[in-house]
């Protein structure tokens, strides 16, 4: 797809770029999963659509996750971004 600012209202180019980069942050999720699953991780076949989509999306713009849950720190073991805890896991309850 070729992001042109020629003839392209403003929000014509928002949609574009928005649906250009909702579709690598969802195959970044489904590689991850797919990945993970394909690893054997423990507990990879638990991991959540949802979470995976956030891991996807931080990873894509360098950002970290602050988290209290597990499945984080699964998906960084495939997925560049920093997973950190919000507490101890277990803590709260």
């Amino acid at each position: 797809m070729r992001l042109s600012a020629s003839r392209s209202s403003p929000s014509e180019l928002r949609r574009r770029l928005a649906s250009k980069r909702s579709r690598s942050v969802t195959d970044a999720a489904t590689w991850a999963m797919r990945e993970l699953a394909q690893r054997g991780a423990a507990g990879a076949h638990r991991v959540r659509v949802p979470d995976a989509l956030i891991a996807a999306a931080a990873a894509e713009r360098g950002f970290g996750v602050l988290h209290y849950d597990r499945h984080f720190d699964t998906l960084a073991t495939v997925l560049a971004f920093t997973s950190q805890w919000v507490a101890p896991a277990g803590s709260i309850d």
